[in-house]
């Protein structure tokens, strides 16, 4: 039985999390989200009912092959056959953004759009922070981090998504998603700093990997909540490292 260890909010020093912005109500009954040529909006998310009209497909599909995980199959229901999309690694070579040029328009729904573009940029969230946080840069803000606090591993994984990404909904909805990371060892300021990049590393993914290939876990209705992951983008790992460099020019004694 998998064991939660999601964060509270009250153990990250009461930090703020900002709700994405709503679409005002007129700004709503005008949106079309069946119009492909547009932009991918967040509410669509909630307008097109994505969460339950992915958890019908999976109900009631018959093209998945065994042994594939969901989202792959999903991919390749939506970009036909011969594609080889697959997002369920970090940092995956084969898990491209969804274009429109590569399908017939007219035999896609919104719906199936929308799926397969949150399955890539859920990808594109982790990697991001995967790839951020074993550089160099990070090694600061993770020691300064751990000897301001005493913390478990997933406790300084969220508090750095919270404290140096723009994005304070995803970050929240990765919390409540921790539930499936099996790991809450504390952290020790001894701890070399190559062992916590492969515990945050780890973390990454298997949170990628329950999203992806285990979809009655809830993680990836959870990680796409609220169309969140649409309205900023992915924050960029030279952008994230920026962040560590800016705000960590050196280690902060403890005590």
């Amino acid at each position: 039985m998998l064991r939660s260890y999601a964060v509270t909010l009250a153990s990250l020093l009461s930090l703020s999390v900002a709700l994405p912005q709503a679409a005002k109500p007129s700004e709503l009954s005008a949106l079309d989200c069946q119009d492909l040529s547009s932009d991918p909006a967040p509410e669509c998310w909630s307008k097109l009912n994505m969460p339950a009209w992915i958890t019908h497909w999976i109900s009631i599909q018959t093209v998945c092959d065994d042994g594939e995980s969901w989202s792959g199959c999903f991919l390749r229901a939506t970009f036909g056959a011969g594609t080889n999309y697959d997002c369920s690694k970090l940092s995956s070579a084969s898990c491209i953004e969804p274009s429109l040029q590569n399908v017939n328009i007219k035999y896609i729904s919104a719906a199936q759009y929308y799926g397969a573009y949150n399955i890539y940029l859920l990808n594109k969230y982790l990697s991001n922070w995967a790839q951020a946080l074993s550089d160099k840069s990070a090694d600061t803000a993770i020691q300064n981090y751990i000897l301001a606090n005493q913390v478990t591993y997933p406790q300084l994984l969220v508090s750095l998504l919270l404290k140096y990404g723009n994005n304070d909904v995803v970050a929240t909805h990765f919390n409540q998603s921790l539930a499936q990371v099996q790991s809450s060892a504390p952290v020790s300021p001894q701890t070399p700093i190559t062992e916590v990049h492969q515990a945050l590393n780890s973390q990454l993914s298997d949170v990628l990997n329950a999203a992806m290939t285990d979809f009655d876990s809830d993680v990836f209705l959870t990680m796409t909540a609220q169309g969140a992951l649409m309205v900023l983008p992915a924050e960029d790992p030279a952008y994230l490292e920026g962040e560590f460099k800016a705000t960590n020019p050196g280690i902060v004694p403890s005590g």
